[in-house]
């Protein structure tokens, strides 16, 4: 059954905080979303909002483009609200800061593999967390020093997704091709199947799975 249109139109339209907090209660998702983008909104109303039991009704208060509502997402007990929320290319300062200090580790993944800042990805390339870094290994807007740098990383996983990125150096996805994980060897062959210098260089690797994918790009009319 679809919504009234009048319901949904009331809850976008209306200044009345009245109004909203009654709306905030229809039964139907879109209404309570319409609530959640409303300006008129008050904090406690959004507080309401970013902890109903629809996850489109908690992601629309991230969604909203407004410091308030901000502040209420990175507040949040939902991951995926704070999540949402770090996506955005618009935050000031002090809830980016906050997204990149949050002690869930998917947070900050979802500003690394979002953010356009290199500033931002500098800060991330050297998280605690390795997963972290590996999701900021895949951001093209990421340094070159600060690429080299995962491509240089201590987890195997972490050099294995930089290699992928397709800003790193010749010199570097040479270097990672005798790197000493298999998994490493392995993602550069696959991510640069023009270079058969490293098909060559691979086709007799210990582990079979990689030897066998340097032999295939080796055979005439593979490619």
């Amino acid at each position: 059954m679809s919504v009234p249109s009048n319901a949904q139109d009331e809850a976008a339209a209306t200044d009345s905080p009245e109004r909203l907090r009654a709306l905030s209660e229809h039964r139907d998702k879109k209404v309570r979303v319409a609530v959640a983008f409303n300006p008129a909104a008050p904090k406690d109303l959004l507080e309401t909002l970013v902890a109903d039991k629809h996850h489109l009704v908690r992601y629309a208060v991230a969604e909203r483009a407004d410091g308030l509502a901000w502040s209420v997402a990175l507040a949040a007990d939902d991951l995926g609200v704070r999540g949402i929320l770090a996506q955005r290319q618009d935050l000031d300062e002090a809830t980016l800061e906050a997204l990149l200090t949050d002690p869930a580790r998917g947070v900050r993944e979802s500003v690394g593999a979002s953010t356009k800042r290199p500033d931002v990805l500098a800060r991330l390339a050297r998280d605690a967390d390795h997963h972290v870094r590996a999701t900021t290994a895949t951001n093209l807007s990421i340094a070159d020093d600060d690429l080299e740098l995962l491509a240089a990383d201590c987890v195997g996983q972490v050099r294995a997704v930089a290699a992928q990125n397709p800003r790193l150096s010749p010199e570097t996805v040479t270097r990672l091709a005798a790197d000493r994980s298999g998994n490493v060897r392995y993602f550069v062959l696959e991510a640069h199947p023009e270079r058969l210098d490293l098909a060559e260089a691979l086709k007799d690797d210990r582990e079979s799975d990689i030897a066998r994918l340097a032999r295939s790009r080796l055979t005439p009319g593979a490619r």
